[in-house]
């Protein structure tokens, strides 16, 4: 898996990257469940529960129609897109995102790559982002 597609998801969720391959956590169930086969570069995936966990390579490219709650997201080098977080946003340790809309406050630490956000309803915290926002 190269690229991860997610068009919604239905409330907090939280993505972390590092993984030695790709699985997630449901809300609910108490084992982590794989998700992803060999079928070429890209998954797409057309909406996760809230509270869901996923865990992915670091090198995964992320892109995220919607989500209707907070991410937590963390670990990941490839670009993170997302269209619309209807609440609050916290990256840690991340490569170049792109975010249409924020609903809430974002924060943001050591990010290596640009911050894109185009509209934002609350505060911005970024701290160790050289490459700006």
């Amino acid at each position: 898996m190269k690229r991860l597609e997610i068009a919604h998801i239905e409330g907090d969720t939280v993505l972390i990257g590092g993984a030695t391959h790709a699985f997630f956590k449901l809300p609910g169930t108490s084992i982590a469940q794989d998700f992803v086969t060999d079928e070429g570069d890209v998954t797409r995936l057309a909406r996760l529960p809230r509270g869901s966990e996923l865990y992915i390579a670091r090198d995964v490219e992320v892109t995220i129609g919607e989500i209707a709650g907070n991410i937590q997201c963390g670990r990941l080098d490839a670009p993170l897109s997302i269209g619309h977080v209807a609440g609050m946003v916290g990256l840690d340790t991340i490569g170049a995102v792109t975010i249409h809309t924020i609903g809430g406050n974002a924060v943001v630490y050591h990010a290596s790559g640009m911050i894109q956000i185009d509209r934002l309803a609350g505060n911005l915290l970024a701290v160790d982002v050289p490459r700006g926002v």
